[in-house]
């Protein structure tokens, strides 16, 4: 009975976006849309680069951790894990990640800790990101003034926050501290020593899940101007409604992959600059090109998995 509300849910969102493209479709066509090929060029190649960086940024990640994971076994790992978030559910990509990952022999402990750093990141370098475009981007009352938007803003604070625990977690005897308070709560201490994170990689793993939502900002910007013209002094209006949009499907309980919830929150955001039409036909088009990347990337590494592997 969930799933079935799950999926009218989905089908729900996705049918209002389709019938505001729809109901206006002849004015936008004669008055709004102008495909530009220059900007959908540079976005097919964006949308390659952000796919590719969120695989980076795992790597690096690991990496900071002294997991020692090859970057080809942390591709395969990501892509094939990634898929399984379209599952109701949500959760499932972090078990197929780590299931995918058991054969390299990595203590749960520190597995665990790269998932839980992974999370940590996402929310809160999106949330970064969005109290930055704050400062250029002031929405439309009708917007901020909705009981979800004012509760989200002091959240959108703590996430960012959550950086310090990378941080704690870079010191040795913060480590060795968690250990002996566990030990006086008599609760069973995880193998903490198992976890060496590199403090030399905290900025570079900081700055690089900074950029992705930036780069994402930007593929959102020129899938746009792809079809209709958008001043350049929008783009931090653009960036951050890509992050907060990802941050609320992110965080939606039923949404797998934040279907439905990213579509109608970016369409909402971008519409009082583009009208609701023609925002909800760039929410649409910026679920189909992700989504045929990731096929595109997931196919790849079948294909390559597979030569690489024959005896």
């Amino acid at each position: 009975m969930r799933k079935k509300i799950i999926y009218i849910l989905i089908i729900g969102a996705f049918g209002f976006l389709i019938k505001q493209i729809f109901s206006q479709w002849s004015e936008i066509t004669l008055s709004t849309l102008r495909f530009n090929p220059f900007n959908f060029i540079l976005t097919i190649i964006l949308i390659f680069l952000g796919y590719l960086l969120n695989i980076v940024s795992w790597h690096f990640l690991t990496n900071g951790l002294n997991l020692n994971i090859s970057f080809r076994t942390n591709l395969k790992a990501w892509i094939f894990s990634s898929v399984t978030r379209f599952l109701p559910g949500k959760i499932w990509q972090y078990p197929t990640r780590v299931y995918l990952l058991s054969e390299e022999k990595i203590p749960p402990v520190a597995m665990g800790t790269a998932i839980a750093g992974e999370v940590m990141l996402n929310l809160s370098l999106g949330a970064v990101v969005v109290l930055i475009s704050f400062l250029f981007w002031q929405l439309p009352a009708e917007i901020s003034t909705l009981p979800l938007i004012t509760r989200l803003k002091p959240m959108l604070l703590i996430f960012a926050m959550l950086p310090v625990l990378l941080i704690l977690f870079a010191n040795e005897k913060t480590i060795q501290l968690i250990g002996k308070l566990l030990s006086l709560m008599g609760k069973k201490m995880p193998d903490l020593q198992k976890i060496k994170f590199k403090p030399g990689w905290i900025m570079l793993i900081l700055t690089i899940f900074f950029i992705r939502f930036w780069l994402w900002g930007l593929v959102l910007f020129y899938l746009a101007n792809s079809v209709v013209n958008v001043d350049i002094s929008l783009l931090p209006t653009f960036v951050g409604a890509f992050s907060i949009s990802w941050l609320l499907g992110y965080i939606s309980p039923f949404a797998p992959a934040g279907l439905g919830v990213t579509e109608l929150s970016l369409a909402t955001f971008l519409a009082p600059y583009l009208t609701l039409p023609v925002s909800s036909l760039v929410a649409i088009l910026f679920r189909v090109s992700t989504l045929l990347t990731e096929g595109i990337f997931f196919l790849m590494t079948m294909l390559f998995s597979r030569i690489f592997e024959r005896p």
